[in-house]
């Protein structure tokens, strides 16, 4: 707004600039097609897709795509059982097809599968941590699930041989509802849980998983989430790795360290001081070991699942001018 074009002319070619909110992904984009709106912005793999037929088809519509660190899946409330057993995130997770998963949110072709909360194409991306990420595999998740099942001792109370209780949560969204309804139906055919599959809208969803009025460690079981971002690692890795409790903050010595934003309530105390110490070095190869160690302990622990890198999109008419990347 400062500048001018070679021509000398005062910039940017515009009076003014309108943000509507359009909650609905179909709505949003017809409001671009129809010319109501000069841009949308969309998270949804499906409205990318449906975005990139339109294109194909004729529409005079710009797509500026990326596909960065975002990264969707869920976390289970290890602070709650069955959720607080490996065995059961484990065996979840093995049941977890992700590349079906993302043909649900309309993502194939778009997103690639998630190992880790770095994409392939970012300087932390670990090959390593790639390699260890657990492989869909139906029977190995049934084995896992089964023992914890048939273990008399098991934490949700319940006795040895009963399916496990699982509230599998996401907001209304056709195509997350479609992308949980996969997970429902390949944990159910386990014989071994019986799935709730239940819907809030986005402010309840994070509500329960933040769970102010419980002491910060949610109302929720198995919760769909995003991770990650193109910030610096620490702004999102830190948060999610302080303790979840006051109580826990008192055990480790930490009084004054508690985080909200640990929506899993997921606690490990070297992955902590590994994320403290990335903030405490500029050396790159330092920081991205201890990303490395970090992300290989979620490999390990399983507080969350993924799906698929979230792309994302920018969608305008031709007359917008000056977009000519993401940023």
């Amino acid at each position: 707004y400062w500048g001018v074009d070679p021509e000398g002319n005062q910039l940017p070619y515009l009076d003014s600039i309108s943000f509507r909110p359009i909650p609905d992904e179909g709505t949003r984009l017809d409001a671009l097609l129809s010319g109501t709106v000069d841009a949308i912005q969309s998270l949804r793999q499906g409205t990318i897709r449906d975005a990139r037929a339109a294109q194909e088809g004729g529409e005079d519509i710009v797509l500026l795509e990326f596909q960065g660190n975002n990264t969707g899946g869920g976390m289970f409330n290890v602070a709650v059982p069955p959720f607080d057993d490996l065995r059961v995130r484990k065996g979840l997770t093995l049941m977890n097809s992700q590349d079906n998963v993302i043909e649900a949110l309309g993502g194939t072709g778009i997103s690639l599968p998630a190992t880790q909360w770095f994409s392939p194409d970012d300087p932390f991306y670990s090959e390593t941590v790639a390699a260890a990420w657990p492989k869909f595999d139906f029977d190995a998740g049934v084995a896992e699930l089964q023992g914890y099942v048939d273990d008399p001792a098991r934490s949700d109370g319940k006795a040895a041989g009963e399916p496990i209780d699982v509230e599998l949560s996401c907001p209304p969204d056709p195509t997350l509802i479609a992308a949980m309804q996969v997970l429902e139906q390949t944990w159910s055919a386990s014989g071994l849980a019986n799935v709730n599959l239940t819907n809030f809208d986005q402010q309840t969803h994070i509500n329960n998983a933040l769970g102010a009025e419980n002491g910060f460690i949610g109302t929720h079981g198995a919760h769909c989430w995003r991770w990650s971002s193109q910030n610096d690692p620490s702004v999102d890795v830190n948060p999610f790795l302080a303790p979840p409790t006051a109580e826990i903050a008192e055990a480790a010595g930490i009084p004054d360290v508690v985080s909200p934003l640990n929506f899993p309530n997921y606690w490990d105390a070297e992955s902590f001081q590994a994320a403290v110490a990335a903030t405490a070095t500029d050396d790159f190869d330092e920081r991205k070991a201890l990303y490395e160690q970090i992300m290989l302990t979620i490999a390990e622990q399983l507080p969350i699942w993924y799906s698929g890198h979230t792309a994302t999109m920018l969608g305008t008419s031709s007359s917008v001018q000056g977009l000519n990347g993401w940023h």
